[in-house]
């Protein structure tokens, strides 16, 4: 399974959010295995730490 992703510089160096458009034909296991690699691999490269 492939998903692009795709980042659009801004002028600033931090931002508040992020969307990503995911497709409506992936499983569940699927949506649980993206959403947990965004959680727990992308976030922290982008500098997101979970609300304590």
């Amino acid at each position: 399974m492939s998903l692009g992703l795709v980042v659009i510089p801004t002028d600033s160096a931090s931002s508040d959010e992020v969307a990503f458009a995911l497709p409506f034909t992936f499983g569940h296991d699927d949506y649980v295995q993206i959403l947990t690699d965004i959680a727990e691999v992308l976030g922290p490269l982008l500098g997101w730490r979970p609300a304590s």
